[in-house]
């Protein structure tokens, strides 16, 4: 269980966060449908999609945005064929959600901010 609070913020060019801001995890764009989102830190994460039906996010200050994500990963291409010397430190499959999203939508910047656990 995570808890989460979006809120707008002006400007912010989530290319230009992930250059000034330290503690990147992430950055990922579509510029055809003007989405972009930089990733901070982690508030945690998950295995194995799988176990991504099950997560529960409690967002704060209403329902969420439609915001990229949260969950950011990759699987390896062939998870039966053992891993080259240069990916053996590498999971075949992981996904993380970052402590802090920074992202935009068709020119609207917000931040989201993700914490385990639940608001009493």
């Amino acid at each position: 269980m995570w808890t989460a609070l979006t809120l707008p913020f002006g400007s912010l060019d989530p290319l230009a966060a992930a250059a000034a801001l330290p503690v990147l995890k992430l950055y990922w764009e579509r510029p055809c449908d003007l989405v972009a989102i930089a990733g901070f830190g982690s508030a945690g994460g998950l295995p194995s999609i799988e176990g991504l039906a099950e997560v529960d996010i409690e967002w704060l200050g209403g329902e969420r945005l439609e915001s990229p994500g949260p969950f950011w990963g990759g699987v390896a291409f062939d998870a039966a064929r053992p891993k080259e010397e240069h990916w053996s430190s590498f999971p075949h499959e992981t996904w993380l959600l970052p402590s802090l999203a920074v992202w935009s939508k068709a020119g609207k910047s917000h931040l989201t901010a993700f914490a385990p656990g639940t608001v009493p």
